[in-house]
């Protein structure tokens, strides 16, 4: 039955087969049982997939997975449930904005300043308590971002303090990625927000005598307004 009209160039063969013979449903296995309660069992707590599924192969060696033949277990098997003992851990609402705020300000010595209701959401946060951070021992501050190199429509901003000769993270601040054409329906909108991850910087008595920034244009703006 034909669906529109092609046009072939010279020396161009068009080739159409069909058969009849009808393939049945592809029959999907679920996990085994003894492989999710592996997984879902804190003793075998893994801190990235590749660790899980090793860990799995050597619990299938080792006869702890009895009755599993772990070749049928596919890495998307084992991805999805390891995701959700993982989510366990900083899941705290539907909305993952709320939830990474909810979870930053259970964290012991981490001070949270959370600007999620603004137009573009952002969340700083700061740990100089959690590495012990002398700031009148601070000269000299590293600022840099995760720009175009994530894909989970945000962005990672850093202040690494250098303190005695070495660099030690600071202060965070994570900013919802928005269209290009933002940058001018919204001026200045990135600029304040960095503004105010130095401000809070400041608050926590960060004045270093110098700052090494790239070629953003953002980053430099805010640093010549509220510089640290």
């Amino acid at each position: 039955m034909p669906f529109g009209s092609l046009h072939l160039k010279d020396g161009q063969l068009l080739l159409h087969f069909h058969h009849l013979c009808p393939h049945p449903p592809r029959q999907r296995k679920p996990v085994p049982a003894a492989v999710r309660a592996f997984i879902l069992d804190p003793k075998n707590n893994a801190q990235s997939l590749n660790q899980m599924c090793q860990k799995l192969y050597l619990g299938a060696r080792t006869g702890k997975l009895e009755g599993v033949n772990i070749a049928e277990v596919t890495e998307a098997n084992i991805r999805y449930w390891w995701i959700q003992t993982t989510k366990q851990r900083y899941w705290r609402d539907e909305d993952p904005w709320v939830s990474a705020t909810m979870f930053l300000r259970e964290q012991k010595d981490t001070v949270v300043h959370s600007y999620i209701e603004e137009r573009r959401r952002f969340c700083c946060w700061y740990v100089p308590k959690i590495f012990d951070i002398n700031t009148a021992n601070v000269s000299e501050v590293y600022i840099d971002s995760t720009h175009a190199t994530n894909c989970q429509n945000a962005e990672l901003f850093v202040i690494i303090a250098c303190e005695d000769g070495y660099g030690i993270p600071f202060g965070y601040m994570l900013m919802e990625k928005k269209p290009t054409e933002d940058s001018t329906l919204y001026p200045r909108e990135v600029t304040r927000a960095c503004e105010r991850f130095f401000m809070h910087a400041k608050e926590l008595g960060l004045y270093p005598k110098s700052i090494h920034v790239d070629k953003s244009a953002t980053e430099i703006a805010a640093a010549k307004v509220c510089p640290l």
